[in-house]
């Protein structure tokens, strides 16, 4: 399971920044000496407490932090890919599961010295779907900008820091939006056709903007500046090293701000924002006993996202019942952790929806040297407000399978051939079927093992109430 969840994302380098403040000793004041037993658990606990939000600064670092990296931007920018992933952009950019669907934008807001507009023009195609998600720190989802919250509409929102100051008069912007974090990571899609399409939609994303209230409002940026955000060498975080980025991550949203008692806790082993981690200022039994309690929490991070998934029919989604209606975990740390394990940034289940495949009918591995047709009846297509697809990925390389149609899904946004009862037919095989039908609904595969993810943007009812069931991947004798 791990490994299907992983095809959707796949980490990127880590990054870093040291926070400078006083160790203190071993023990809180008036708590008594810390035992290994106790050392234990607390390692457990801030291993899957601070899981979610490493695990979110590292794929921020290569943007925002990171100099060194090829894909380094800076913080407050946002990059726009104006063209679909194909088979050969998707491998130079070693991207995992990429979708056919839509065009991709990316970026990190910093809002640790003053507050960020993010813009978005009006799309005139009121039936083109676009969304701005944006996450704080803990990956807890902030209020959408999207098709489905301003219909197209567009406008200026006013994204806000924990320690920023709001403008005396916001009524000039669409809306405000509050972040319990430093850092914001923003996530961009617009919606694609067909591969003629993709410049309509890139105009699209040239009504994406970022800018600091200052450069927005013609106004004097803040004086003085704050700290860079330096890049890590990820095998650093490896073991006890964990504990020092756990830090790092509290620092841009202190758990003392939501959860007291666990920041009293953690800070038993000096961790927690403001807080540094130092191996040698602990015995050799606490240090043995803090790295077990870290092992017991990457398992029991990993179990958990074993159970957050639902598997019915062989496709394999994300429980919606881990994360609420308004996108925020809460006090449920594990389940965060868990989520953040296979699928990090994960949608509302009201902007979009996935589910994975890579076993048949049969409980048989999906493997290209077979032939297999997905059947959705007339009443029973992929629910979607906008859009849905089905997107085949070798298993080995998280990749397209390269072919000469260059074609890599099927969906609601194709000419697709249906049955006389209005059904569905999509057959996924490697050689080209000889039936025209067939081959129009075509999905290409090679010559191994693979799977196949339904996506769905704007679900229907069926996705998020759980009555509609993707059908099962059947082998073609």
């Amino acid at each position: 399971m791990r490994q299907q969840f992983l095809a959707f994302f796949k980490a990127g380098a880590t990054a870093a920044f040291v926070v400078l403040a006083a160790c203190g000793s071993s023990n809180a004041p008036g708590d008594g000496a810390l035992t290994a037993g106790e050392a234990r658990a607390l390692a457990k606990e801030a291993y899957i407490v601070a899981y979610a939000p490493v695990a979110n600064y590292a794929r921020q670092s290569p943007r925002a932090f990171d100099k060194s990296s090829i894909s380094y931007q800076g913080p407050n920018k946002l990059f726009s890919l104006p063209l679909l992933f194909n088979y050969y952009t998707a491998n130079a950019a070693g991207v995992p599961s990429p979708n056919q669907d839509t065009l991709y934008s990316a970026g990190v807001l910093d809002l640790r010295q003053q507050p960020v507009v993010v813009s978005a023009g009006a799309v005139s195609d009121a039936d083109r779907y676009y969304s701005l998600q944006l996450l704080d720190q803990n990956t807890d989802v902030l209020p959408y900008i999207s098709t489905l919250t301003n219909a197209n509409a567009g406008g200026h929102y006013l994204v806000l820091g924990p320690d920023n100051s709001a403008p005396t008069d916001t009524s000039g912007f669409t809306g405000v939006i509050h972040s319990g974090s430093q850092l914001v990571t923003i996530l961009g899609r617009v919606e694609v056709y067909n591969a003629a399409d993709q410049l309509n939609a890139a105009l699209v994303q040239q009504g994406f903007k970022i800018q600091t209230l200052s450069d927005y409002s013609g106004g004097s940026a803040p004086s003085g500046s704050v700290p860079e955000l330096l890049a890590y060498d990820a095998d650093s975080a490896q073991g006890l090293g964990f504990l020092q980025y756990a830090n790092i991550a509290f620092g841009l949203q202190p758990p003392e701000d939501s959860d007291p008692a666990l920041a009293r806790r953690l800070a038993r082993i000096h961790v927690g924002a403001g807080q540094t981690f130092t191996a040698s200022d602990f015995t050799q039994e606490i240090q043995d006993a803090i790295t077990r309690g870290l092992a017991d929490g990457a398992a029991a991070v990993q179990s958990a996202s074993l159970s957050s998934a639902i598997v019915r029919n062989g496709w394999s989604s994300v429980d919606p019942s881990v994360l609420s209606d308004s996108g925020s975990f809460g006090t449920g740390y594990l389940a965060r952790a868990a989520v953040a394990y296979g699928l990090l940034y994960m949608n509302t289940r009201s902007e979009a929806w996935y589910a994975l495949a890579s076993v048949d009918a049969k409980n048989a591995t999906l493997d290209g040297g077979a032939r297999y047709t997905l059947h959705f009846a007339a009443n029973a297509l992929p629910p979607a407000r906008f859009f849905w697809s089905v997107t085949a990925y070798d298993a080995s390389t998280h990749l397209f399978f390269n072919n000469l149609l260059g074609r890599y899904k099927r969906g609601s946004n194709d000419s697709l051939q249906y049955n006389d009862d209005g059904s569905l037919d999509i057959t996924i095989q490697a050689d080209a079927p000889t039936d025209a039908k067939a081959f129009v609904n075509w999905l290409p595969v090679g010559q191994s093992p693979f799977y196949l993810i339904i996506r769905s943007y704007g679900p229907g009812d069926g996705i998020i109430d759980g009555s509609w069931v993707p059908p099962a991947v059947e082998p073609l004798s």
